[in-house]
């Protein structure tokens, strides 16, 4: 599995944007309940398991305890698995919206965990990463209620 190269800018309440847009093979194939396309406003996942992902997309990266600070004594969190962790936000969010079932969560994490091994990361800490995910991740992508942020029109 070769990973895309991506363009960002680090952010405040987002800590990357996407300065480029990408796609992948994301190997999640019938998931799709149109004929055509999963389409939301910064990501597509086609029938045949494409993912794009559009330039101005935010994202978080990985969520590590104390990833804040560490930063600021040099350690990089998401050294490794930037584009692992894009995807991954990507893929959950369109759960968290209710266009893809929580069903796929797993699958998800697994290539999350896959990813960040081909990013470089070592598998012990892929392993770790993915257990964390398994253990307390499923509660940050369930559907909310009263969505935060979503985009009104008038």
């Amino acid at each position: 599995m070769t990973n895309p190269e991506i363009k960002y800018v680090e952010l405040g309440d987002y800590l990357y944007k996407l300065k480029n847009s990408i796609k992948m093979d994301v190997n999640l194939p019938n998931i799709v309940q149109d004929k055509d396309s999963l389409a939301y406003r910064y990501i597509t996942l086609t029938e045949d398991g494409e993912l794009r992902v559009y330039h101005d997309y935010c994202w978080n990266g990985s969520s590590v305890p104390g990833k804040k600070i560490w930063k600021r004594f040099g350690w990089n969190s998401d050294k490794y698995c930037k584009v692992a962790s894009l995807v991954h936000d990507a893929l959950c969010q369109l759960i968290r919206l209710g266009y893809l079932s929580m069903s796929y969560k797993e699958v998800v994490d697994e290539l999350y965990r896959k990813m960040c091994i081909a990013g470089g990361m070592g598998k012990k800490q892929a392993n770790i990463r993915y257990w964390f995910l398994r253990k307390f991740g499923d509660r940050y992508v369930k559907k909310e209620r009263y969505p935060k942020r979503i985009i009104m029109e008038a």
